[in-house]
């Protein structure tokens, strides 16, 4: 089961850093910060319509589950709460953690509580 979910556009940017593609670096740099273990539909986005490239795709923080709803993903996450990089309309029935919002300066305050 995964930890929390991520909203399409912060998996798509995952995947994009995943394979070296175009991403947003802010954004990656955030969302890594926070990063569980999450899923992703298999008919999540052209990538994965090639029926070999989800058996192909191994990534440790990665699920790769059916289709679902984006609640549905939330309800069977660990954590029952999803990563967002900008506000959903309406405000959906569950958690989001909206990781646009984290200032750089947190980032450092929280890199060095951690390390």
């Amino acid at each position: 089961m995964a930890d929390l979910a991520l909203s399409s556009s912060l998996i798509d940017e995952y995947i994009n850093y995943t394979f070296n593609e175009a991403f947003d670096s802010n954004k990656m740099r955030k969302l890594l910060k926070f990063i569980q273990p999450f899923a992703i539909p298999i008919t999540h986005s052209d990538f994965f319509s090639d029926p070999s490239t989800p058996s192909q795709f191994s990534d440790p923080l990665v699920e790769m589950i059916d289709e679902c709803s984006d609640k549905e993903m939330v309800q069977a996450s660990t954590l029952k709460l999803m990563l967002v990089d900008k506000a959903i309309n309406p405000k959906p029935e569950f958690t989001t953690v909206n990781i646009s919002g984290i200032l750089p300066e947190k980032l450092r305050l929280i890199n060095n509580l951690v390390w």
